[in-house]
């Protein structure tokens, strides 16, 4: 995959429909942050899912950013942190 020099998806890539993502399982949670562009959704879009030990999704939060692809990759930095992740 194409990745920029600060190691995230390069714009072309994500508007042909390859998401940028991470996961990692915390306890009996597996947590998935995904950088994905959904023109039905306005543009940028980051999705952070939380999947307990049963399968069932437990949480699902979403931020729309419309084109502003470094207000997305901020937030998508900061989530993946958030989970102990380096982005």
């Amino acid at each position: 995959m194409p990745r920029d020099d600060r190691g995230f998806l390069k714009p072309d890539a994500l508007m042909q429909g390859i998401p940028d993502q991470y996961a990692v399982q915390k306890g009996d949670v597996l947590h998935a942050v995904s950088l994905i562009h959904d023109r039905q959704q306005g543009g940028y879009v980051i999705q952070h899912i939380s999947v307990d030990g049963v399968s069932a999704v437990r949480e699902i939060h979403a931020w729309q950013v419309g084109d502003r692809l470094p207000l997305a990759q901020s937030l998508f930095r900061k989530e993946v942190r958030s989970l102990g992740g380096r982005a």
